[in-house]
């Protein structure tokens, strides 16, 4: 499981790359959003939710879409349109990821 933080003002994590931009809600709104890169061991379950298990919390989580391909996390929500640093992604991701969020988290499950 890797963990990073991101910054929110409108309430998301952003995601993709130079072409395109998708803001991934984070059920909590502005301030600092945890991100999780997760494989399928890590997902728990527990009275039928989906949860991770981080640092002795647990983040419950709802499934939103899936994104394959290659896509960038960035450091800030509101750089969607900031050519530099849509060159410059906090992580790159490459494959297919189911993705999740919970109260001031965003998930990808890494599927292939």
């Amino acid at each position: 499981m890797k963990h990073f933080k991101t910054g929110s003002d409108i309430g998301c994590v952003l995601i993709g790359n130079e072409d395109w931009t998708f803001a991934v809600p984070n059920v909590g709104g502005d301030g600092e959003t945890d991100v999780f890169i997760v494989e399928k061991e890590d997902m728990k379950h527990y009275n039928g939710q989906q949860y991770i298990l981080y640092d002795g919390v647990r983040h419950y989580l709802h499934y939103i879409s899936s994104a394959h391909g290659r896509f960038g996390i960035y450091d800030y929500d509101c750089d969607y349109s900031d050519e530099d640093k849509l060159k410059q992604p906090t992580e790159i991701l490459k494959g297919r990821y189911q993705i999740y969020n919970g109260e001031m988290c965003v998930v990808f499950l890494k599927l292939r």
